[in-house]
């Protein structure tokens, strides 16, 4: 809804009520950017398929629109329509779900994560906005594995080759591919390359951070005991001028421990006064000047 198209449509038409549909694991965060509430208050519904069983999206929660479930029977009746289209093409090899990234890196890392857990057919899904000559690069890296690696040329939904043929491990980051291809349809996946995105991901309110932690947490599992108060955080520190009303619950969460420190910089809980930051009595000795040299004669001594 944040977007130039959509924002478009709803000022021209002006009063039309409005129907949200969730993209993504990273649409269970805060609404992006700032929304004119012209548009924001005419939402009657936020849809969204069951990612995360027991979690609603925070989109536009904001406004007051609630969060509804699309039936599972509903998206593969569509996604069955398709499956036609691509049939057999995954019997048996692993599936590389494609990001949009710059470099093939990740999507080597991907392949290599399926040959290092025994496949030898690996199907790679690029995603539509990947430049196309990443392609060349990752076979190169196929032959070195030994992997035997097709490319698809053909833009089809992924679930539509769920649907079509049941593969034996889907791979990938966080895209809302992977988290289907788990809840929607009971197939093993490999999340990979999430961590080293988070720790280089700016800003800190950027909506991937929701979709890189959320695919960490589903897989830890004193994390995945309470993604309400994960979500509840992340939330707050990501927007707190949008969701305040959540400090509470973030506090809560924070003080439980059970969340990893990449997750929620040092820094940022200290700028909100949370749980985990520096206490606001200590927050100004990093910058100043005896304490700095106290600390490097301590480390000169523990080094003699």
């Amino acid at each position: 809804p944040d977007t130039p198209p959509a924002q478009a449509l709803a000022r021209v038409f002006t009063g039309a009520p409005l129907h949200v549909c969730a993209g993504g694991p990273a649409d269970y965060g805060p609404t992006r950017g700032k929304l004119d509430p012209l548009i924001g208050t005419r939402v009657r519904q936020v849809m969204h398929l069951d990612l995360i069983p027991g979690l609603s999206p925070l989109l536009l929660r904001e406004f007051g629109a609630p969060a509804r479930v699309i039936p599972v029977g509903a998206f593969r009746a569509v996604t069955g329509e398709i499956a036609s289209a691509v049939t057999g093409i995954l019997e048996g090899a692993a599936l590389v779900v494609g990001e949009r990234c710059s470099t093939e890196a990740p999507h080597a890392e991907m392949v290599r994560t399926a040959a290092g857990r025994g496949h030898h057919r690996v199907v790679f899904a690029p995603h539509p906005a990947s430049p196309s000559r990443h392609a060349a690069e990752l076979r190169a890296e196929a032959e070195r594995l030994g992997v035997d690696l097709t490319v698809l040329d053909t833009p089809v939904p992924v679930e539509a080759l769920y649907e079509a043929s049941r593969p034996a491990l889907v791979v990938g980051r966080s895209s809302a591919a992977l988290f289907t291809a788990s809840a929607l349809y009971g197939l093993p996946v490999a999340r990979v390359g999430a961590e080293r995105l988070l720790n280089g991901l700016t800003p800190y309110h950027h909506p991937q951070r929701v979709a890189l932690v959320l695919a960490e947490a589903v897989r830890d599992a004193a994390a995945a005991d309470d993604l309400p108060g994960l979500l509840s955080a992340l939330a707050f520190t990501m927007r707190p001028q949008v969701h305040p009303s959540l400090r509470a619950d973030a506090q809560r969460y924070l003080m439980a421990g059970a969340w990893d420190r990449r997750w929620f910089p040092r820094g940022r809980l200290t700028a909100l006064g949370l749980p985990g930051g520096v206490p606001r009595q200590l927050a100004s000795l990093p910058r100043s000047r005896v304490a700095r040299r106290a600390a490097r004669l301590v480390r000169r001594a523990v080094r003699g």
